[in-house]
């Protein structure tokens, strides 16, 4: 894509929507690396779906497929359940961790720092359109703000368990 189309004016390669997209298919990346070695593959598998719908939307959120594009199945709710099943074998929390315990602990810790940059852009991108949506696809896109602020934390759980699964102490 070379041009992406709001209210029929074109936007340059450089607009923060093609910020935004590159970010969300950057975070695909280490989460596909994670899924590799993973007995979680069906989550992960979510998130990369959740994430790919995401791209959809914002890709086509000025044309009538926005509307009949598929839902979205992920829920915080399910993160919330999956952060704390995971945070529940780990010790206590005392202090920062620097990540370098093993490889699948820095794919995730890099999945954490993406999706939390993506919330950011994905913010200001949903604030700085947003009077030119229709209050039914407003209501869609700040539907997956909790979603992507519990993904940060659940990547941020997810690498505790690695380091502690490699007998590894926390830094």
């Amino acid at each position: 894509t070379k041009k992406y189309i709001i209210k029929k004016k074109r936007k340059d390669k450089n607009h923060e929507i093609f910020q935004l997209l590159g970010k969300i298919d950057e975070c695909n990346v280490p989460i596909g690396r994670l899924r590799i070695n993973s007995d979680n593959n069906n989550i992960l598998l979510s998130i990369q779906k959740f994430l790919m719908n995401i791209s959809s939307y914002i890709a086509t959120v000025e044309y009538r497929k926005f509307l009949s594009l598929p839902e979205i199945s992920l829920t915080d709710e399910e993160i919330e359940k999956l952060i704390d099943d995971y945070d529940s074998k780990c010790n206590s929390l005392t202090g920062f961790i620097i990540p370098g315990t093993c490889e699948q602990e820095i794919n995730a810790h890099q999945c954490r720092v993406l999706i939390r940059e993506i919330e950011r852009l994905y913010l200001l991108h949903i604030k700085s359109e947003i009077l030119l949506f229709k209050a039914e696809i407003r209501t869609k896109l700040e539907s997956f703000l909790p979603i992507l602020n519990r993904l940060s934390d659940f990547f941020f759980v997810y690498a505790r368990v690695f380091s502690v699964l490699n007998c590894k102490t926390e830094i």
